[in-house]
């Protein structure tokens, strides 16, 4: 009965999204991005309301008011995109599509042969189908993910399953090495959706690792395809997948590439919000950005840069009353939770514990520390793009001007901010081994940006009148 709930809820969902949201896109297209944000949206609030059930110990977990607080939130959410979504339309005097696939191709300073572009989708077909090959073989070979995903994700996700009245005690400093101050989005997804099968089956992480991996690539063809250039959009999801080391981590189960997509689907929307004017375009990039926030505890530094880009370019279109009701609209659950979790859970991070203004200072003016970071980052850099970093350079350089002017600039700048941040917190911050954390973790978490970086690159090319 849950089962028939949980999806007459996502339909429901779908069906709003697919007649009121996305009529720019046409056909199965646009059937197939209505579904797969629904899926994205029911597994926010999904969790969310899961958490405030547990949190707040409903009659043992009661997943019958669990499904009415998603329904509730769903129902806000949608009443408020139909409110919003009428006040911004697109005039059609701003934006100035290309006139065929071949006008960016003909921009570039190279002739390209027809044959190249069949190349380029032929190519861009065969690794996606290379993805899902290795992706279903690496989860058969290793079902239950890398050491991270069964120490840290599934063991809470074991711990709010098995013990719905005991669960916080899977938060203790006893096991510290868990990280038990992680957000809960991914464990609660996992925990949720065994509970509705009523089995511990590997098949639940193996699904969710999969769909945010698919999904936020199909979000991406489809905005790049529409406002750029069918060509692009297949060479954007050939440079995204041709990433060994992105897709790699996608089956690692954790919650890395959750949060990348999560932040892309953000930035595609933000975009498609500055080219149609549309104001639930621009709530829908406040609600995925607000999301990061309860994936992981990076998100807090991305959704604070972020936010304001958002706001600084969207108050001249939306208002800045409007533009900032909407970051706080949308921010609101996550917060709720991520506070709650915090202050009445969680642990202290173990960046921030027994750390001191002295010893900040003292790793400010270690001068090897700054050589070491470099060094990794630019190792980390390499070891994403191999060899189309060559390609992104000249990417660069064909299109420079197109970049520079872009009206999404900005937001390459805010990834950069971004990346500094990260940066930062391996120089003046962590107390741990430098060496040691900088090699288990610097490749991974640049990886938070990669999806969004790609898009951004592709999407700063279209002609605008």
């Amino acid at each position: 009965m849950l089962i028939i709930a949980n999806l007459a809820i996502l339909l429901l969902l779908s069906w709003f999204l697919y007649k009121h949201c996305f009529n720019y896109w046409s056909g199965i297209r646009r059937f197939l991005l209505a579904l797969t944000v629904s899926v994205h949206i029911y597994f926010l609030f999904s969790s969310v309301s899961y958490f405030l059930c547990l949190n707040f110990s409903v009659s043992t977990v009661s997943r019958e008011n669990t499904e009415l607080i998603i329904l509730a939130l769903i129902s806000a959410l949608s009443a408020a995109l139909i409110l919003t979504g009428s006040q911004g339309s697109h005039s059609g005097s701003d934006y100035s599509p290309l006139s065929s696939d071949t006008d960016w191709i003909g921009s570039l300073p190279i002739q390209i042969s027809p044959k190249v572009i069949v190349g380029v989708k032929f190519l861009t077909g065969l690794s996606v189908l290379i993805v899902l090959i290795y992706a279903v073989s690496k989860l058969y070979s290793d079902p239950h993910g890398e050491w991270d995903a069964w120490a840290i994700w599934n063991l809470k996700a074991r711990f709010l399953y098995r013990s719905p009245y005991e669960w916080s005690t899977g938060f203790s400093q006893v096991i510290a090495w868990s990280h038990p101050d992680y957000p809960l989005l991914i464990p609660i997804l996992i925990a949720k959706h065994w509970g509705l099968f009523g089995q511990e089956s590997v098949v639940v992480p193996h699904i969710i690792a999969a769909f945010y991996l698919i999904s936020g690539a199909y979000v991406m063809y489809c905005v790049i395809s529409k406002f750029v250039d069918s060509n692009v959009a297949c060479l954007t999801l050939l440079l995204l997948f041709s990433s060994y080391a992105y897709i790699r981590n996608s089956v690692f189960l954790t919650a890395d590439i959750p949060l990348a997509n999560l932040l892309l689907l953000s930035v595609c929307f933000f975009c498609s919000y500055l080219v149609l004017k549309q104001t639930f375009m621009l709530m829908l990039a406040y609600l995925f950005l607000g999301a990061v926030i309860w994936a992981k505890n990076e998100g807090q530094l991305i959704y604070i840069i972020f936010a304001v880009f958002y706001l600084v370019q969207s108050y001249k279109s939306a208002g800045l009353q409007r533009s900032l009701m909407l970051a706080v609209l949308t921010l609101l659950p996550f917060i709720l939770c991520y506070l709650i979790f915090k202050q009445q859970i969680s642990s202290a991070n173990d960046l921030f514990a027994n750390n001191s203004v002295q010893a900040v200072l003292d790793r400010s003016l270690d001068l090897s520390r700054y050589k070491l970071v470099a060094s990794s980052f630019l190792g980390a850099i390499v070891d994403l793009f191999k060899i189309n970093l060559l390609f992104v350079i000249a990417l660069l350089i064909c299109f420079r001007k197109q970049i520079i002017y872009s009206d999404v600039s900005y937001l390459l700048i805010a990834i950069l901010a971004s990346v500094f941040g990260y940066l930062a917190i391996y120089l003046f911050i962590t107390p741990h081994d430098l060496a040691w954390h900088l090699q288990t973790s610097m490749q991974r978490i640049m990886l938070h940006f990669y999806p969004s970086f790609v898009f951004l690159l592709f999407f700063a090319t279209k002609k605008v009148s």
